[in-house]
């Protein structure tokens, strides 16, 4: 079946690193993106045959994660051209990134969800990949995307969001106050109510966007915004309504508050740009 933006799954990642399909039974609310087992059954490669529906499919998320482990295992710019966009290898800083050397052993990696873009026929296929912390990898799980047109191949990466997982450049924004927007590639949950009394003014009219580097991250960077305004509208609106509280990937563009009476500033969610990672 065919699942239109924008819906994510939501399960913690520490709770099915051993299942590489990432389809857990115990969280019925999953979007059906990936065709589910029988109840009961677990993948297990080279015992249990997966539904034909899902090997065969030109789509296919084990294929795509292969391509996944061959780019994280890539020891050179060079070996990871064929994943990049034009447009990122034509950034002097792409050279100079961690992408082009060899990248700390990954310990694990797993599907989260697959999305389709019926406008753009695009497919994004969505990874939490997991490190140790050690070499300077991240200390926490991030979400990968990987996207693919009809008939391309292979699939390409979504370089600028995971550069900046890996950079931990959100968290690096939220440290201390900052004196212009930036953009940022998002996994994101709604809270319509503010709870920061002391920190936020009018914060009865604020809602909360936690933005983590994958779902229900245990510790998120929080934004704040109108309940009644635009970007609220659009949240409410898009796709027939989004339900708040549930984690969808999202670009968006924050901006630290004016500093306040109280000597203190917080993260201000000046825009959502999309409900993906493409312009």
């Amino acid at each position: 079946p065919t699942i239109t933006r924008p819906l994510i799954a939501s399960e913690r990642p520490k709770s099915l690193q051993d299942n590489p399909l990432a389809i857990d039974p115990e969280l019925p609310n999953i979007p059906q993106a990936i065709p589910r087992l029988p109840d009961g059954e677990e993948f297990r490669p080279g015992q249990s045959p997966l539904p034909e529906e899902i090997s065969n499919r030109s789509d296919d998320p084990r294929k795509v994660q292969k391509s996944l482990q061959s780019f994280l295992e890539a020891t050179s710019l060079e070996e990871r051209k064929s994943f990049l966009t034009p447009e990122s290898l034509s950034k002097p800083s792409t050279s100079s990134s961690i992408l082009a050397g060899p990248i700390p052993p990954a310990t694990s990696t797993f599907i989260l969800n697959v999305l389709k873009d019926q406008e753009e026929q695009r497919t994004d296929f969505f990874y939490v990949v997991t490190w140790n912390g050690k070499n300077n990898s991240p200390v926490k799980p991030m979400t990968v995307e990987l996207h693919q047109w009809p008939g391309s191949d292979p699939v390409q990466l979504q370089t600028e969001a995971f550069l900046q997982f890996y950079n931990k450049a959100l968290f690096k924004y939220a440290a201390q106050p900052q004196d212009k927007p930036e953009k940022f590639f998002v996994i994101a949950e709604c809270i319509p109510r503010c709870f920061e009394t002391d920190l936020v003014n009018d914060h009865k009219t604020k809602a909360t966007l936690k933005l983590g580097s994958y779902p229900n991250d245990p510790d998120p960077v929080n934004a704040y915004f109108d309940q009644t305004g635009d970007i609220m509208t659009k949240l409410k609106t898009y796709r027939n309504g989004l339900p708040l509280r549930k984690a969808v990937p999202l670009s968006i563009i924050l901006n630290w508050s004016d500093e306040q009476a109280n000597g203190k500033r917080y993260l201000e969610l000046i825009k959502i740009e999309s409900f993906d990672w493409h312009p």
